[in-house]
């Protein structure tokens, strides 16, 4: 029944899902040639949350942004670190510092603009469901585009009333 109203599923990733220590998911956007933005929904409130950005995996002489407060009350959480002052055509990577403790195991990575023409992978999917696992974005990653757009269709939770905690809760099980 579940083939005939949904559709069949794309294969699964061998992949397990990473524990939740520090951060719960972990996005970079709004990408320029001299800056991003990072957001990030984060497990626990935090007084003193970081972001550090460093031309080196393994974060060291990073730009440290910050500090701003994670809060269930204030914002969910989520917090965002506009990253100024970078250079162009150059790989980044960054991850999130809270209370003093740094979450590796997001190490997220950007690749600044060039300030003229150039060529890049696009990448774009849409339609996962919830908690989808899917080998797709295993494949996306593989092919290491510049720039990831997720057109729709994130989660398939039916939500029909106007409650916010409730859509907020639907993206925290993408």
């Amino acid at each position: 029944m579940y083939l005939d109203y949904r559709g069949p599923t794309h294969p699964a990733s061998a992949l397990t899902a990473m524990p939740v220590t520090l951060v719960e998911w972990i996005w970079s956007g709004g990408l320029r040639s001299d800056g991003v933005t990072v957001k990030a929904g984060l497990a626990r409130d935090s007084s003193a949350v970081h972001l550090l950005v460093s031309t080196s995996n393994d974060l060291s002489e990073p730009i440290v942004v910050g500090p701003v407060i994670a809060s269930q009350e204030i914002n969910n959480r989520y917090v965002a670190f506009p990253v100024e002052g970078l250079e162009p055509d150059t790989i980044y990577y960054y991850a999130v510092e809270a209370d003093g403790e740094v979450d590796r195991s997001r190490l997220g990575k950007f690749h600044t603009l060039t300030d003229g023409p150039f060529s890049f992978t696009f990448g774009v999917s849409g339609c996962a469901r919830t908690a989808s696992n899917g080998s797709v974005f295993e494949t996306v990653r593989d092919h290491d585009p510049l720039f990831f757009v997720f057109n729709g269709d994130l989660f398939y939770e039916d939500i029909d009333v106007n409650d916010p905690d409730l859509f907020r809760e639907a993206y925290t099980r993408i």
